[in-house]
């Protein structure tokens, strides 16, 4: 394809989708670098925007002060809860990685200070939740005591709402868990028939999935667990029952697997230290399906 004022290839409708996942989408950009003989020299144009605005920079550019470079960096867009406001997010994926290896990699108050940034924004939660995803995973992997805190469950119509801190905090003392080695796998949330093994640490392949971000498997005095990790900076998460679903059906709980039989279950959202943190899970779950082997907890990350 050639564009008619330029007189270059832009590419074919396939490389044009591609720029879109990868760089967002402007057309003018898209047109201009979209071709497999182009797209390197744009990716090289917003490694440079990012060194230009520096660290410093990002974080201004996030409260609104914008330069004339930074839509290769950021999409600007209306406010959902007020249209005359605006929501800046990191614009792809893509280049959400280019900022992590080039600014927060290793640099947890800059991680902290920049997932807090996103966080405050309710219409730039895939940019907070990419943050808080890259760098909770390698914590909750590694091998240490945790302490788990009991969360207060109230019920209210067809949902049973429960908080962190809460009264429980003072009626049941915190758990501590000890969590071994543990080896690393991804998972289809369409695939049922994965064979779960303890001692190990699952992602879903689906980001975007409501229910957890991580699965372990692990034994404690001789009783299997399942403990589901929700990773979360809002400050009330609604458990969705898609997740629930595909757990009941992949281990047929209580009853559990040949692998792992006999599992509790864990329900544990993971958020910043010092955070108050709600969740909603649906009544039935806990009174019924699940009576007796579900405990929901909280986990403070301090980053």
């Amino acid at each position: 394809m050639i564009h008619p004022h330029e007189k270059t290839p832009v590419g074919t409708e396939q490389d044009l989708y591609r720029f879109y996942q990868l760089y967002g989408p402007s057309i003018r950009d898209a047109f201009r670098y979209a071709s497999p003989s182009s797209i390197s020299a744009y990716r090289k144009a917003v490694t440079a925007a990012l060194r230009t605005l520096g660290y410093d920079g990002l974080v201004r550019a996030i409260r609104g002060d914008m330069e004339a470079d930074n839509h290769k960096v950021f999409l600007v867009e209306a406010s959902l809860d007020d249209r005359r406001d605006c929501v800046v997010s990191v614009i792809t994926d893509e280049v959400m990685k280019m900022v992590w290896e080039m600014y927060l990699e290793g640099q947890t108050r800059q991680v902290a200070e920049f997932a807090t940034l996103f966080s405050n924004q309710s219409s730039s939660r895939s940019t907070a939740g990419w943050i808080v995803d890259t760098h909770v995973h390698p914590i909750l992997l590694q091998a240490e005591t945790r302490t788990f805190h009991p969360m207060q469950g109230l019920v209210k119509g067809v949902n049973i709402h429960y908080s962190y801190p809460g009264p429980t905090a003072v009626q049941f003392p915190n758990v501590e868990v000890q969590i071994p080695d543990l080896d690393y796998y991804s998972f289809s949330m369409n695939d049922s028939t994965t064979d779960f093994k303890l001692n190990c640490y699952y992602q879903p392949e689906e980001r975007d999935d409501a229910t957890f971000d991580a699965l372990i498997f692990t034994q404690e005095k001789g009783q299997n667990y399942v403990t589901m990790y929700q990773v979360t900076l809002w400050k009330e998460h609604d458990v969705s029952e898609k997740g629930l679903t595909f757990l009941q059906k992949c281990l047929d709980l209580p009853k559990g697997t040949a692998s792992i039989p006999s599992l509790r279950i864990r329900y544990v959202l993971v958020t910043l230290k010092g955070e108050e943190v709600k969740s909603v899970f649906p009544r039935d779950w806990v009174e019924n399906r699940w009576k007796g082997i579900l405990d929901v907890y909280a986990l403070e990350i301090e980053f």
